[in-house]
C-alpha cells in the first residue's frame, strides 16, 4: 500500500481535519513546521507501526457522531489491519480490514460473511509512494499565506518536542474557510456519503440505512478555529497527533449550529509491529471485485 498514507492514513483519513493539516505541512517553514515535517518523515518511513485513532462530531455541543480505528501495518510485509468503529449515537458498526498474502478482506459487524478482492488497491506507482506534486506544494504555500508564521515548537527536557498551530478568525484563510464551508454544507447528506460508498461495492448490506443527524448548514458558514497539535517523540518519529476544528452556521430555518470535530491519534511500535491475520479456513466468504477507483497523482 500507499506507505506515505498508509503510514499516516489513520490521521489523515478521517476526515477534512487532516486536509488542512497536509495544507500546512507543505507549506510552512518555521522551526515549528521544521519539527513536524522531519517527524512526518520519519512516521511515514518506518518500516512498521500502529495507531489508535478516537474522533467524534459534535452539533451544538451534542456528539452525533465518534468513532475508534486500531491500524497495525507492516510495509515490508506489505500486510495491513484495521478495526474501525463507529457509533451514531444509537447504535455502534464494527469494520475489519486486513490485507494478507496479495488480498484485501473486509468484515462488518452485521455479517457473517468475509469480503475478498484477489487484488489489493495499487497505492503505488513503478514501486514509490505518489507524492504530492511540486506546482501544488507551491499554489498551497500560496494560499495558505502568513500562517506559516504561527507554528511553534518547545523542546521538553526528556528530549521530546511539542509542535502546534493554533488559528482562529481573521489567521484563518480564506481557502480554508472555502473548503470548510463547502464540506460543512455537504456534511448533512448522510444519503451521499453512503450511495457514493455503497455503489462501489465497499459498504455492508443495510450500512446505507443509516441515517446521521448532522444540520445541513446553508448560510453564514465559517471555519471559526482550527487547533493541530503534536508530539515528536525522541525517536524523531510522531508519538502524537491530536486536532480540532470548529465550524458555525445556520440551516435553511435560520437556526444556528457550531459543528465541531475533534481527532486525536497514538503512533506506536515502530519498527516492530507485526499486524494481524485473518484464517478464513472454515468461514463464510464472498469473492467480490475490485472497484476502488484508481485516480489521484499516481495515475496515469
Amino acid at each position: 500500500m500507499r506507505k506515505k498514507w498508509l503510514s499516516a492514513g489513520a490521521v489523515v483519513g478521517l476526515g477534512a481535519v487532516m486536509l488542512f493539516a497536509s495544507g500546512y505541512s507543505v507549506m510552512a517553514n518555521t522551526s515549528g513546521y521544521e519539527a513536524y515535517k522531519s517527524a512526518f518523515t520519519h512516521t511515514k518511513g518506518a518500516d512498521s507501526m500502529a495507531s489508535h485513532v478516537v474522533w467524534s462530531l459534535s452539533d451544538n455541543g451534542k456528539k452525533v457522531l465518534s468513532g475508534t480505528a486500531d491500524m497495525k501495518v507492516n510495509h515490508a510485509k506489505q500486510a495491513m489491519s484495521m478495526t474501525a468503529v463507529v457509533d451514531d449515537g444509537t447504535r455502534t458498526h464494527t469494520m475489519q480490514t486486513y490485507r494478507q498474502d496479495g488480498k484485501m478482506i473486509l468484515k462488518s459487524s452485521n455479517s457473517e460473511v468475509y469480503r475478498v478482492m484477489d487484488q489489493a488497491p495499487e497505492w503505488q506507482h513503478d514501486g514509490k509512494a505518489a507524492q504530492m506534486p511540486q506546482a501544488a506544494e507551491q499554489v498551497m504555500e500560496a494560499l495558505m499565506g502568513n500562517i506559516k508564521d504561527l507554528a511553534t515548537v518547545e523542546t521538553g527536557s526528556d528530549g521530546t518536542k511539542e509542535a502546534e498551530l493554533h488559528l482562529s478568525g481573521s489567521q484563518i484563510p480564506a481557502v480554508v474557510n472555502a473548503v470548510g464551508s463547502l464540506i460543512a454544507s455537504k456534511a448533512g447528506s448522510a444519503d451521499g456519503w453512503n450511495h457514493g460508498a455503497a455503489v462501489q461495492g465497499h459498504l455492508p448490506a443495510g450500512h446505507s440505512e443509516w441515517k446521521v443527524s448532522l444540520p445541513k448548514l446553508t448560510d453564514e458558514i465559517k471555519v471559526e478555529q482550527v487547533d493541530l497539535d503534536a508530539k515528536i517523540g525522541k525517536n524523531a518519529a510522531l508519538e502524537n497527533q491530536s486536532a480540532e476544528i470548529r465550524v458555525t452556521g445556520k440551516d435553511a430555518a435560520g437556526a444556528a449550529h457550531e459543528l465541531t470535530f475533534q481527532l486525536n491519534a497514538g503512533f506506536s511500535g515502530y519498527d516492530a509491529t507485526t499486524p494481524d491475520r485473518v484464517d478464513l479456513a472454515g468461514k463464510q466468504t464472498e469473492k467480490v471485485d475490485n472497484r476502488w477507483e484508481r485516480n489521484g497523482w499516481n495515475r496515469h
